[in-house]
């Protein structure tokens, strides 16, 4: 949406002040910050011990448990892709589904 077709839209909802409202929003973007910064969500990156696993933690649990990346990815119903992402750092795996492998594998 244009800043023209916003203000458009804020005229017609009576929003006087979408001007200012667009500024910041102009303003946190050029400046990194706000809505569309990257890794700006409170629920991404490290941040104590139910952070993401690393790479190399998600591939030594398959090893340990002795599964091919299908079986393991099959095990927690997810896709073979989607397991080779993980291990390849290219997708964060989700603390908890690795939680679930680990519980699932070591009975």
């Amino acid at each position: 949406m244009t800043s023209e077709q916003f203000d458009a839209l804020a005229v017609l909802m009576g929003q006087p002040d979408s001007k200012v409202h667009g500024q910041r929003v102009a303003d946190h973007r050029a400046s990194g910050t706000g809505a569309g910064a990257k890794n700006d969500h409170p629920n991404r990156g490290p941040k104590g011990p139910s952070a993401n696993p690393a790479p190399a933690e998600v591939r030594a649990a398959r090893e340990a448990a002795g599964l091919s990346q299908t079986a393991a990815a099959a095990l927690i119903n997810c896709t073979l892709r989607g397991w080779q992402e993980w291990e390849a750092g290219n997708r964060r795996m989700h603390p908890g589904l690795l939680e679930l492998f680990r519980i699932k594998t070591s009975s």
